[in-house]
């Protein structure tokens, strides 16, 4: 793990290879406790959060605002201090109208850090196949057997949900806010409904309740502790707190999401749940905040995201914390919608289509209607614009658009529709999406595979629509049980594994805002994270005196790993962490294991042949790790038996180098597996391994895993698996437990790979304002009105990445503008922020901190990027990847 304090040693030997190019000295002392994201994040100018030293109590963190309150009123216009932090964090935040230069909070007494201020979004839900079920996962994750044989509900345990809100208006919540009796005894709003995290200045004006105006944390509240009938949260009898954090449009920032933690932390909660997150690293304000809290007692349950589609490397921010519990999705088993018929001159189909936008508006047709194309005269068929023509009596087939499922709606309402029917082949999804009040007619979408069916029907037409059903229908997902593909994947930026276990997070059907319909199916980790919440809650409900570093590990080591339908190997711990959560099994263990998981970091190369019981001739990688089994049984010793399963290996490149999001996974499928050689092997090296453990004793146990040495280690796999163990109590073969120990690893030296992207992927390079490139930059200048922007991309994380401009004599004159970026997460290929970009334009800063500006003389420069290469040292010019670039000219 690295700290912000060794970017000023830093500082002075960063870019040159002599000692020529170093950059001058920095003279402030206080310039390495600004912390900078990288480029692209969206923060709020002029807004910081001041972390000061440990040992600051409330006294010491009211003087010190106090104090900066009076340097700022000589320094600042208008700014105003905001939330204080005195319990795990000490601090508070600081919010100016005008950009504030942070050197003059670096300065105050006692500062340790100071953050600029991280706008967020919510790890919201992401369409995927199907909808949901009522609660029927329950019987796949070990609940249902919980409540069945236990009698657990989470009576006793204390859960604070940090999110949007509740609207704890809804029977299934409780209908109650504080009263004698109500779930919900604890939380706050942080934000209110003013709040739109986009304006320069927004307005927080917190209301006295946490009531939900956006639906996340109604949703996410039902899957913890809804009361039925037709939700059944996993923990239906716990104490409640809402901490409202996310406005009414998803926004909110690190220094509101910060004072929510902090405040479920204050009032007692035994677990607190987020579904929020950021691509970062565990220095992250937010991820420190987390795991000092875990260290305090407070188990903190977190949603990886949902970036799975961009590949390795996307668990975000605080999902990357140490201690955290971390959690993956995994589709629902079965799901609800709307049966509907269709015929006409293609023949008749029974299709199961989604529940509707709103659950107030039923999509109910008991006899068959007209079904019609919702075209425009102009042939347009999106429904983002009025309709020239009746449909009057007819339910309406509305394609893709860039407009809203409610505007679509509004439009097909005003020409007389009594209902529609979304096909958006782009979303391959089962789901309509919300409505609003405005909407008075019944809105559902089909899936993928009926739509080119409907489509024809309606163009050949004629055809009819019915819809005799009332209820919805529940209908079995053949794909249920399988990692959710829009689940962010690990590694970590420090390799380890997280998630940490998975949970059922897509297709998930649960309490949403009364006055929208009550109900609603949402996919994503958002869901999965607080299902863990609700599981670990019976887990402490019956262990009250586990620790948080209990729970996470008994959660992970009695979950099930999950199984590869078309490699028959198990899905790589990068992918699931220890595979689908077991209540019921984590409550009844009479076991605990330690470590939960193995990160293969580092590996040996040599010979095992000296190692009793290995015999694998010739040099491969391979690393000795130690596992414990407590024996928590008080009256009868245990004996072990330990097996290995094999997960599917993981590349984040294609074999020519290129990025290949999302993952490759290797074997495709299970006939090529072949040599074993290309799968990890596991040998214990205890050869009393089968003797028995005593009651309440414990023994180590040494295991050495093989890196698969049949793989190409230029195609940079990650390779992983199990460790099996069976534990058999008092010599009954029916007395018999079952716990795993995901590993994973890299097959080669890790900290040896280069983090910008192939050069055969045309990056970095330079391009001019119409974004072309040119094979001569010398006369074509960075003038006034030819500008160049240096574009480069991160297939890794980078711990400090640095842009500089170097002159004729390969000295470093400067950084580039946004060209000093500490913990640097990698780029992704599916989303907004695809690329890194600098700016040439002969400004450069002569401090990290980019705020000592100067422009260089008309010359002839080059650009030159160092990424610092995994695990590398900072103040080690061998541990860079260096890139320079061709040779332009700066008018």
């Amino acid at each position: 793990m690295y700290v912000v304090s060794s970017i000023l040693l830093f500082a002075i030997a960063l870019i040159g290879q002599q000692a020529a190019q170093a950059l001058p000295a920095e003279s402030n002392r206080h310039l390495h406790k600004i912390f900078r994201y990288p480029t692209g994040t969206s923060t709020r100018s002029g807004s910081y959060i001041v972390e000061l030293h440990a040992e600051h109590d409330a006294r010491a963190v009211k003087a010190a605002s106090a104090k900066a309150r009076s340097i700022l009123k000589r320094s600042v216009g208008q700014f105003s201090i905001g939330h204080h932090y005195d319990s795990v964090l000490k601090g508070f935040a600081v919010h100016a109208n005008e950009d504030l230069d942070p050197e003059h909070l670096a300065r105050l007494p006692g500062v340790r850090r100071v953050w600029p201020v991280r706008r967020h979004n919510i790890v919201d839900s992401r369409p995927v196949a199907h909808t949901s079920i009522y609660s029927g996962q329950h019987r796949h994750t070990g609940v249902e057997r919980v409540m069945r044989e236990l009698g657990l509900d989470g009576r006793g345990v204390k859960i604070g949900i940090v999110d949007s809100g509740v609207d704890y208006t809804h029977p299934e919540l409780g209908g109650c806010w504080k009263t004698p009796g109500c779930p919900w005894q604890n939380g706050k709003d942080f934000i209110g409904d003013l709040h739109v995290e986009g304006d320069a200045n927004p307005i927080i004006k917190p209301n006295p309740t946490p009531m939900d105006c956006y639906g996340h944390g109604t949703h996410v509240a039902g899957i913890i502790a809804a009361r039925g009938p037709r939700v059944t949260g996993i923990a239906p009898n716990a104490t409640l707190g809402m901490y409202r954090v996310i406005d009414c449009q998803n926004g909110s920032s690190d220094d509101i999401i910060l004072a929510g933690i902090e405040a479920a932390y204050k009032d007692g909660n035994d677990i607190i749940s987020l579904s929020i997150g950021q691509q970062g690293w565990s220095e992250d304000p937010v991820s420190v905040l987390c795991e000092n809290i875990v260290k305090r007692g407070v188990v903190v349950v977190v949603s990886a995201s949902n970036s799975g589609y961009s590949g390795l490397f996307t668990s975000a921010s605080p999902a990357v914390a140490n201690g955290v519990i971390s959690v993956a999705s995994i589709d629902n088993w079965e799901y609800t919608g709307t049966q509907i018929e269709v015929d006409g001159k293609l023949g008749n189909q029974t299709i199961t289509a989604s529940v509707p936008s709103n659950d107030k508006l039923r999509f109910f047709f008991e006899k068959p209607v007209p079904l019609v194309l919702g075209v425009t005269a102009k042939g347009s068929a999106n429904g983002c614009s009025a309709f020239d023509r009746s449909f009057k009596d007819k339910v309406v087939v509305i394609g893709s658009g860039k407009c809203t499922v409610n505007e679509k709606a509004i439009n097909a309402q005003a020409a007389g529709a009594i209902g529609v029917v979304l096909v958006i082949p782009e979303v391959q999804a089962l789901s309509a999406g919300k409505t609003n009040s405005t909407v008075r007619i019944p809105v559902i979408a089909v899936d993928t595979s009926h739509q080119q069916y409907l489509i024809d029907s309606v163009t050949k037409g004629p055809a009819t629509i019915a819809a005799p059903k009332r209820e919805l229908v529940i209908v079995e997902d053949p794909a249920g049980g399988q990692v959710s593909g829009l689940s962010s994947n690990g590694p970590t930026p420090e390799l380890a594994i997280g998630p940490v276990v998975s949970a059922p997070g897509a297709n998930i059907y649960s309490t949403y805002l009364v006055a929208n319909g009550g109900y609603d199916t949402k996919s994503g980790t958002s869901m999965a994270a607080p299902y863990i919440t609700g599981v670990a809650a019976l887990l402490k409900q019956a262990h009250p005196d586990y620790t948080p570093a209990q729970i996470r590990s008994t959660l992970a080591t009695t979950a099930k790993p999950l199984r590869d339908p078309k490699t028959h190997l198990n899905i790589h711990p990068y992918q699931s962490g220890s595979g689908l959560v077991d209540a019921y099994a984590a409550i009844t263990t009479r076991a605990q294991l330690f470590p939960s998981s193995v990160i293969l970091n580092n590996t040996d190369i040599g010979t095992l042949t000296s190692i009793p019981n290995v015999h694998i001739p010739g040099s491969v990688r391979w690393a000795r790790r130690t596992i414990t089994i407590q024996n928590s049984d008080a009256r009868r010793p245990v004996r072990v038996s330990l097996t290995h399963s094999a997960a599917d290996s993981l590349t984040a490149w294609h074999a020519n180098g290129t990025l290949a999001p999302p993952v490759r996974v290797w074997p495709a499928e299970s006939s090529i597996i072949g040599d074993k050689n290309k799968l990890p092997q596991v040998f214990s090296v205890d050869s009393q391994i089968s003797s028995s453990i005593g009651p309440r004793q414990h023994r180590k146990i040494d295991v050495i895993i093989v890196a698969p040495y049949g793989l190409k280690e230029s195609e940079r796999w990650f390779y992983g698996g199990f460790l099996n163990f069976e534990l058999t109590w008092g010599g009954s073969g029916d007395d018999v437990q079952t716990y795993v120990v995901p590993y994973a690893g890299f097959n080669g030296d890790f900290s040896k790979l280069d983090v910008l992207a192939e050069p055969t992927s045309g990056f970095p390079q330079i391009v001019d304002t119409d974004l072309k490139t040119h094979d001569d930059l010398t006369t074509f200048g960075a003038a006034a009105n030819n500008t160049l922007t240096l574009e480069y991309r991160l297939d890794l994380p980078s711990r400090l990445v640095a842009v500089t401009l170097l002159d004729r004599r390969n000295t470093t004159v400067g950084y580039l503008p946004d060209g000093y970026i500490e913990y640097a997460t990698r780029n992704m290929q599916d989303e907004g922020s695809k690329l890194n970009e600098v700016e040439i334009s002969g400004t450069v800063y002569t401090d990290h901190k980019l705020s000592k500006k100067i422009q260089v003389p008309s010359g002839l420069y080059r650009a030159q990027i160092k990424a610092l290469r995994p695990f590398g040292d900072v103040n080690k010019a061998s541990d860079y990847q260096t890139w320079v670039s061709q040779i332009f000219s700066i008018a």
